[in-house]
């Protein structure tokens, strides 16, 4: 190369600022930093990423829950219904056992005694 700058290029004026003030150690230092920055940037991206899957996992789970909080009031209502039910089945099953023991009753007691309570 010519020993008289071209300073008319921007280049050769960039080539020539490169060649004398580049040394190894700041290539070095600069490989490293770029190397660091690249991993970093790296890492910021895979975990945006496994936030995005949480947040949809969560998005998710809140479907869920919001789904079975509008279950609940069906299920109270068919409690109350069904415990409406059964206590009507128990009230049936007391009737019937009074009318059984009378039965009993009237069939164990003397026949004197029957054919004036059936009257």
């Amino acid at each position: 190369m010519d020993e008289t700058p071209d300073y008319g290029s921007t280049t050769a004026v960039v080539v020539r600022v490169v060649r004398k003030h580049l040394t190894p150690a700041t290539v070095w230092g600069a490989i490293g930093t770029l190397t660091l920055a690249i991993g970093y940037v790296l890492n910021a991206q895979h975990d945006l990423a496994r936030l995005k899957e949480s947040m949809a996992e969560s998005k998710r789970t809140v479907a869920d829950l919001q789904q079975q909080l509008a279950a609940l009031p069906k299920n109270d209502t068919q409690l109350a219904v069904m415990a409406s039910q059964i206590n009507g089945i128990a009230d049936e099953v007391d009737r019937l056992r009074e009318w059984r023991a009378k039965i009993e009753g009237i069939a164990e007691s003397p026949s004197h005694v029957r054919r004036r309570t059936v009257k």
